[in-house]
């Protein structure tokens, strides 16, 4: 009616392609804004207001559909013609370079993002004044980049002061100072101070329920981030009873189809998940897909996302089979609905890669996470921190497939990288240089693995400040390295000191706290009171089941330590019992006991029991996994014949699904190779050594675990032979008697008999210079997208 070049028209294409750019219809989006920019140019000239207004739209869409390069260059380019044309403190420029560091925010690059905010709130302090809104709110970018770049130190007192601007000049009660303490309780949390973040976020809830009614949208974030303070404090159980009622009052509120109501059943799905109910789980997510996919549309990317989620849980449930193929058909729909250098497919590939490392195919993996790398490079950039959480993955993958020297060479290099792209204090850098320690313990350089891990201890003097976790975890593999040398009283120590501190700041039921008490209680274990490991694995078990519930995995993770602790303390048949609990939680029913569930399994290969069966007790894989633990457990309980069987499913389900030179295989045959070597213990019953109470913590009062129902009954056969009196400066006592096939304890056991590589085409890694199956290489968890999804507060920008 008015012609393609009337500004009407102009505005409604502008419009329409705003609409798209929201929708994730990224390509047509670009093609319009892209052909309104030509056409602007031509109506109104290059340097009209209309067109650097267009230009900047075309900007941020290349940013919306992850194409940070073209995004970044437009923004510098539009930068520069707005200070020539406008000039450098016009407010379309400063708008623009808002968009141009929230895009770099956006691509990663928050180091380089927070600089620029700095720079732009001192600008619009000069010309607008300190107190105006858009001053503010640039500072409060400010600190969320540092939060995001791992400068957590600067971030708090970034916070902290525009807190305390907020409420001189707008009031406790004005909702952009409610935000801000939203902001400053999520940077405690991401610095692993989770009490203070719940109290902080329990004192927001109430204030906004008082300020703006208990059915304010708002209401409903503060409510959603508490309840995912308290899971990440390890209070899942707490959170999930948060998250169903919260459900319950988003449907009444807003209807079961609005897309608050599903990111709440979205979440209440991740955080029973972390209570071990995976069925539960997997049937909420499992739902939650069809009703995303009937009211959003297959493509739509939340409906992506819960796919990914419900893959992953497949992975937990020990199903690898079903979580490779599922994720093989997600990496083709990210392909083909975004394209394939788009960051959620480079991601969807990258969770394929996991999916085949988890399943035990290292090869596939390390082909797939090497593609990875490179294209992420290329799209990235080499520093991005996808791109480093990819070399990451590459070194775990060597890692787990028992190739430690080269996984360490591997993590040198990364480290390298990611020190001087994110700086000493980030959280990456940290967990790369916990991992590359525990690499060179396996690989049998304790030394080295000292000196690179005895530096981290001087930030150990301030127990309450940012990055507590990491260090805690950096710490207890010190621990393990200095236990090994032979010292020791100062891993105890150390360890010890560690758990103390983590109670303190952190939290009983923290990821953290829990790591650090194991791990103490299993060097007792493995040292001269076997006994006080036990009591105090079972103390920490109880906290585990009722903060996270009785099949979490910290739950199951420190059950496995008290097997193992049992069994050091001569309590054989107490170890069976609590490794027979675990299997029985994992598994379901049918069978005459647990472990003719793992035998039965192992003999038919399935994924699930080899999955179940090779979980380990300790952080590092110098305690045998469950599987030969129970066989352990199964000899010095007089079962020797069921330890033989279980040891030769076990080898049977283990070949057939992994390479016959992985660790896991390895340590199968070893161990069937020990016990066959053993001749069986002829020593008549009555002269069998007096074994401990059959719950160490029964001489504290404390009940014995009771035999699991329709599991066989332990024989109080002879125990299989005489060993040795333990470790120097062990007592000379029954606790000490071990079957003499199982392997030594852990101070000389730095890592498993080499396994032999699979046999295929070899190549020579750079990394160690020996041959390799796999391509020369130049080095979450889960999915960055749960991480994004999680970690980013509504209206936090």
């Amino acid at each position: 009616m008015f012609g393609p070049d009337h500004p009407s028209t102009l505005h409604c294409r502008r419009e329409r392609a705003s609409a798209w750019r929201e929708s994730d219809e990224h390509a047509l989006a670009l093609a319009e804004f892209a052909s309104l920019a030509a056409d602007h140019t031509r109506i109104n000239g290059p340097d009209h207001p209309q067109t650097l207004e267009i230009r900047q739209d075309l900007a941020r869409s290349y940013a919306h559909a992850g194409d940070h390069r073209r995004a970044t260059e437009a923004f510098v380019a539009l930068i520069a013609d707005r200070c020539r044309i406008q000039g450098p403190d016009h407010w379309g420029t400063l708008d623009t370079r808002w968009w141009h560091a929230f895009a770099r925010d956006s691509a990663g690059d928050h180091r380089l993002a927070g600089e620029l905010f700095d720079a732009l709130a001192a600008d619009r302090a000069r010309i607008l004044g300190s107190d105006h809104s858009e001053t503010l709110h640039a500072r409060q970018c400010h600190a969320t980049s540092c939060r995001a770049a791992g400068n957590l130190r600067q971030a708090l007192r970034l916070f902290e002061t525009l807190l305390a601007d907020r409420v001189r000049i707008a009031g406790p009660d004005h909702p952009e100072t409610l935000n801000t303490r939203l902001l400053l309780a999520w940077t405690h949390r991401t610095s692993g101070n989770h009490l203070l973040s719940i109290r902080l976020n329990e004192a927001l809830v109430r204030d906004r329920i008082r300020i703006q009614g208990p059915d304010h949208p708002a209401v409903f974030t503060a409510r959603s981030i508490l309840a995912t303070d308290r899971g990440f404090a390890g209070l899942h159980r707490r959170a999930v009873a948060d998250r169903e009622q919260l459900a319950t009052d988003s449907a009444r509120v807003h209807g079961p189809e609005h897309p608050d109501r599903l990111l709440e059943r979205s979440l209440l799905a991740q955080e029973v998940r972390e209570t071990g109910e995976l069925d539960r789980a997997g049937d909420l997510l499992a739902r939650l897909v069809t009703d995303r996919t009937r009211s959003q549309g297959p493509d739509h990317p939340s409906t992506l996302d819960e796919r990914a989620e419900l893959a992953y849980i497949r992975r937990l449930a020990g199903r690898h089979h079903q979580e490779v193929a599922e994720s093989q058909a997600l990496v083709a729909d990210h392909e083909r609905v975004h394209g394939p250098d788009h960051p959620a497919a480079l991601t969807a590939r990258s969770n394929l890669a996991h999916a085949l490392r988890h399943g035990w195919r290292h090869h596939r993996a390390q082909v797939m996470y090497q593609s990875v790398l490179a294209d992420r490079g290329r799209v990235l950039g080499a520093d991005h921190p996808d791109t480093l959480d990819i070399r990451d993955s590459i070194a775990r993958n060597l890692f787990d497939a028992g190739r430690h020297a080269e996984a360490a060479a591997y993590y040198r290099d990364a480290l390298a990288l990611a020190g001087e792209a994110l700086g000493p204090e980030h959280s990456t850098v940290r967990e790369l240089r916990r991992d590359l320690g525990k690499a060179l313990i396996l690989s049998g350089a304790l030394d080295a693995a000292v000196a690179e891990l005895s530096p981290m201890a001087d930030d150990w003097d301030g127990p309450s400040g940012p990055g507590l976790p990491d260090l805690v975890h950096a710490g207890r593999v010190l621990a393990y390295a200095l236990h090994l040398t032979g010292e020791q009283q100062a891993a105890l120590r150390l360890v010890g000191g560690l758990a103390t501190t983590a109670t303190a700041a952190l939290g009983g039921p923290d990821e953290a706290t829990v790591t650090a008490r194991t791990s103490h209680a299993l060097l007792l274990a493995e040292g001269t009171r076997p006994l006080r490991a036990v009591v105090r694995l079972e103390e920490l078990a109880e906290t585990c089941a009722e903060s996270a519930g009785p099949r979490s995995r910290p739950t199951l993770d420190v059950r496995r330590s008290l097997a193992h602790a049992r069994l050091r303390a001569g309590d054989a048949d107490g170890a069976v019992q609590v490794y027979e609990r675990i299997i029985a939680d994992r598994t379901t029913v049918g069978y005459a006991s647990p472990t003719a569930v793992l035998l039965a399994g192992h003999a038919d290969a399935h994924d699930v029991a080899v999955s179940i069966g090779a979980q380990r007790p300790g952080p590092l894989p110098v305690f045998p996994s469950l599987a030969v633990g129970l066989a352990h457990a199964l000899v010095a309980a007089g079962r020797r014949d069921a330890a033989r069987e279980l040891l030769a499913a076990v080898c049977t389900g283990r070949e057939a699904l992994m390479d016959p030179g992985h660790p896991l295989a390895a340590e199968a045959r070893t161990a069937l190779a020990r016990l066959d070597r053993t001749a069986p213990e002829t020593e008549p019953e009555q002269e069998r050594p007096p074994k401990p109470p059959a719950a160490a913590g029964a001489q504290l009062g404390r009940t014995p675990a009771a035999p699991l129902p329709g599991s066989a009954p332990a024989r109080r056969a002879a125990p299989p032979g005489p060993s040795s009196s333990g470790p120097p400066g062990a007592p000379a006592s029954p606790c000490w008697r071990s079957p003499p096939w199982a392997p030594p304890p852990i101070w000389s056991c730095a890592s498993f008999p080499p396994a032999a590589p699979p046999a295929s085409t070899t190549a020579t890694s750079p990394a160690s210079g020996s041959s390799s199956p796999w391509p020369a290489m130049p080095c979450s968890i889960r999915p960055s997208w749960t991480t994004t999804r999680a970690a980013s507060p509504p209206g936090s920008r």
